[in-house]
């Protein structure tokens, strides 16, 4: 039984088609649509002709990249349309085809919908490059065996279509968090893809994280967006204290889920296009720069407010922690002035004889963000009468 397991592994990975040089991964870092050169987007809307086969979940980024279509601040550069016309300055997206979704527990009906679809000599199916198939709930009460059959289908299907571009996708949120049977199985797809080198749209990842890059999955976060602690939901609350984002614009239907959501999905579809297309995703990938740290040194006794600052090279959202090396993502505390390159936060009740450390991590527009602190450190003077060191304070009221 074993040598036949080791000949049958074998053989399955013999006959893994011819990797990308790298796998393609659009998950929460990759919603920063500044980030994609617009001649990509020309390239993607010249080149790739497009079916997407889903159901409700599975409509999600096509609502989102709707939003973008009908914005006057992008024109015409997001154009798309449904009914997989090949048409100049318009991405050709063949919707809801061929009918369905990815089922349940090793079935394979959508795999034969694809061969009869791209065999047809007639309707748009011919002329397709890229072939996306989404989950619905398929994912969350399935098996690992089911699993591997969707991976090991996928893979056939692209030995049989090798000028076809074939998309991976993991199952959406439904609240189980970090050690439920979704997330584990999730992370099968995505272990897959990574040491194969596939192409995959990381669903669950994207609905994981808000644009700050706070983590809800360990809070057990559904494809609502919600997630557990009463009444709480991670899209709602970043676009009430973000209403003029455009991240937050209404669409028609984002099923089973919130605007914020298929927007951010939108954004991750484009750049996954736009890798397929040949972009090598370059741009910058850099960190902010940080300097003019303030303040710095010893204040004078009897100051009990003071303003945290500090200045970076390019426009970047700014937190602070008190103890050193915590990643950006885990910081609780954003400046309240920030956005730009000059970032403040005002700090009050500060003690004479107390010394006040600090460390900064910003992140920029293209989702880079320091992986190093920025170290801030002052102290407050005594008056005459007291004695005794500058102690460390271990308790600041950050706020008005």
């Amino acid at each position: 039984m074993i040598r036949l397991w080791f000949s049958t592994f074998v053989f399955f990975l013999y006959l893994i088609p011819s990797p990308l040089p790298a796998a393609i991964i659009a998950d929460h870092r990759t919603t920063t649509l500044s980030a994609i050169p617009a001649d990509w987007i020309n390239a993607v809307k010249g080149t790739l002709r497009l079916s997407y086969g889903h159901t409700s979940h599975g409509s999600q980024p096509v609502e989102g990249m709707k939003v973008l279509a009908s914005s006057p601040t992008y024109g015409t550069l997001y154009a798309l349309n449904s009914d997989g016309a090949i048409t100049g300055g318009v991405l050709s997206l063949a919707d809801y085809t061929p009918d369905g979704d990815l089922g349940y527990y090793g079935d394979t009906a959508w795999a034969a919908a694809t061969r009869t679809y791209l065999n047809s000599s007639s309707g748009t199916g011919h002329t397709r490059n890229v072939v996306i198939w989404s989950w619905c709930g398929g994912v969350s009460d399935n098996t690992e065996a089911g699993i591997d059959t969707y991976l090991h289908t996928m893979n056939q299907l692209e030995l049989e279509y090798p000028d076809v571009t074939f998309v991976y996708m993991t199952g959406h949120l439904d609240g189980t968090g970090v050690n439920g049977t979704l997330n584990k199985l999730n992370n099968r797809i995505r272990h897959y893809c990574q040491a194969n080198n596939k192409v995959l749209f990381d669903f669950a990842d994207i609905e994981s994280y808000n644009p700050d890059g706070y983590y809800f999955l360990d809070l057990n976060a559904n494809d609502n967006c919600d997630y557990s602690g009463g009444g709480h939901n991670w899209a709602t609350d970043w676009c009430t204290s973000h209403s003029s984002s455009e991240l937050c614009a209404p669409v028609d239907s984002c099923q089973h889920s919130q605007p914020l959501n298929c927007n951010l999905k939108a954004r991750a579809f484009w750049w996954m296009l736009a890798r397929v297309a040949g972009w090598d995703g370059s741009g910058d990938t850099s960190p902010p720069v940080l300097s003019h740290g303030a303040p710095s040194g010893q204040l004078a006794p009897g100051t009990t407010q003071a303003t945290l600052s500090v200045t970076s090279n390019e426009n970047a959202t700014c937190r602070f922690a008190t103890v050193r090396g915590v990643a950006f993502s885990a910081m609780i505390n954003t400046f309240s002035v920030t956005g730009g390159t000059i970032h403040q936060q005002n700090l009050n009740n500060l003690k004479n004889g107390q010394a006040y450390d600090f460390y900064v991590r910003c992140k920029d527009g293209q989702n880079n963000s320091n992986q190093e602190d920025y170290y801030i450190s002052f102290s407050i003077g005594k008056s005459g009468g007291e004695t005794g060191t500058i102690i460390p304070a271990v308790f600041l009221l950050l706020r008005d």
